[in-house]
């Protein structure tokens, strides 16, 4: 979607339930915007929702990673966040997108995430 692009009424609605759905949280921290998601929630589903909102240039920080205040660590949705390990690899990805490097780890270890895609 180019910036001059708007989305329409059914992008936005879509773009609102998939950030509901995954808990995803707009936060401030050290005075700095940040995307705040869970680590076994990230997608492409989510990155979609950010263009949408023309949120894409916001950085995306894990909620279940360092830094992120406890009070911003409730969740209600179901799943699991991914162990550390994997969650480490996943701030370093560079090559590829962080739930790339996710999934294939998760797969050597048999562990499947539950992604909560809106009308999918």
């Amino acid at each position: 979607m180019s910036p001059e692009e708007e989305p329409g009424s059914d992008a936005l609605s879509w773009a609102g339930a998939v950030y509901m759905l995954n808990g995803v949280r707009l936060l401030v921290l050290d005075g700095q915007a940040v995307i705040g998601l869970w680590s076994d929630l990230d997608g492409p589903h989510i990155r979609r929702a950010m263009e949408i909102f023309h949120n894409q240039d916001i950085p995306v920080r894990y909620l279940d990673g360092p830094g992120i205040p406890a009070r911003y660590k409730a969740r209600t949705m179901k799943g699991t966040p991914v162990p550390l390990e994997i969650l480490e690899a996943m701030m370093r990805a560079d090559a590829e997108p962080p739930w790339v490097v996710r999934d294939r780890l998760l797969r050597a270890i048999n562990w499947h995430c539950k992604i909560h895609v809106y009308g999918a």
